[in-house]
């Protein structure tokens, strides 16, 4: 849950349910009843496991609308994350509310220096953040080596130090492992359920 005070890595999530390969439940319930028995001591709060069938995946999937930023300016040098270089449009004072997406997130994994691709969704109300910062700031992820959680939470955090009334960031990677890595983080109560992209 989003209030829990402690979350999960997405690859000790991975190795966990990995260990679940050859083991034999009584049934799907049961398998529910552990895994959300194990992943609740965890994160200290009470987890609720859903399991949907191959044929209901296609109905849960959904495409980010919103304003594209670009992929990495020519010029830019990658791998080297600059907060600084994030800055709000010049036409200070127009409080806008906005989402922008990018379907070239990259960065690499700490342990394995693999790449991970994904999608990002920033959603803001606030004074109109510049576009090209955007993208310049998000090249510096290309070679930077961090899990997708750390990632997600130093995008919000260098974000929200913008002047901004309401941020929303989710990062949408692509699956390596055969789990979903999503994380969210909002400055508000999350307005819906954490969603898949066809790409996923």
């Amino acid at each position: 849950p989003a209030d829990s005070p402690a979350t999960v890595e997405s690859k000790s999530l991975k190795l966990y349910l990995n260990s679940l390969n050859h083991h034999d439940f009584d049934s799907v319930s049961h398998a529910i009843a552990v895994i959300t028995e194990d992943v609740s001591q965890c994160v200290g709060a009470t987890v609720v496991l859903s399991l949907l069938p191959v044929t209901d995946v296609g109905g849960i999937t959904t495409e980010l609308t919103g304003v594209n930023i670009p992929a990495c300016p020519l010029g830019v040098e990658v791998g080297i994350i600059t907060p600084e270089h994030l800055s709000i449009s010049p036409r200070k004072g127009n409080v806008v509310s906005e989402q922008l997406i990018s379907h070239s997130l990259r960065s690499l994994c700490p342990v394995t220096s693999q790449p991970d691709w994904g999608s990002l969704l920033i959603e803001y109300t606030g004074q109109q953040i510049d576009h090209d910062s955007v993208a310049r700031y998000l090249s510096g992820y290309r070679e930077h080596q961090g899990f997708h959680e750390q990632c997600l939470e130093q995008i919000f955090s260098d974000l929200m130090a913008l002047p901004l009334d309401k941020l929303l960031v989710a990062a949408f990677y692509q699956r390596r492992g055969g789990i979903d890595i999503t994380p969210w983080r909002s400055s508000e109560p999350l307005p819906m359920s954490p969603q898949r992209l066809g790409r996923q």
